[in-house]
């Protein structure tokens, strides 16, 4: 592996793709829906740490399955960030799989299609 820049020194273990680190994974997508699901790095500005937020528009998946509003950053608690956020990319996505929301999501529009 190159040699990381200081500034990105925490972020030893990240994914990359030709050097360049790896900032969203598409988890789900329906354009006829407008549905837009990613996994996303999210840097502290503070710290420099990344984390992984599950994002859907202006909302984010929570640790107890639910969609929540995302705040502005400002308004954000030390308990957002531990509802709303996840250390790793795979521990998010493995909760994404878990919880079968994809399926879910399917489930709904295809109900929605029928009823038309």
């Amino acid at each position: 592996m190159d040699k990381i820049p200081d500034h990105m020194s925490h972020d030893v273990g990240q994914k990359r793709l030709c050097g360049i680190p790896i900032r969203s994974y598409q988890l789900f997508l329906h354009i006829q829906a407008r549905i837009d699901i990613t996994l996303d790095r999210v840097v502290d500005a503070e710290t420099g740490i990344s984390r992984w937020a599950i994002r859907m528009g202006q909302s984010c998946l929570n640790k107890r399955g639910e969609w929540q509003h995302e705040t502005m950053l400002s308004n954000r608690t030390d308990s957002f960030y531990r509802q709303c956020r996840w250390d790793e990319a795979e521990e998010a996505h493995a909760f994404w799989n878990e919880l079968q929301i994809e399926k879910q999501i399917v489930e709904q529009i295809r109900s929605r299609e029928d009823e038309v």
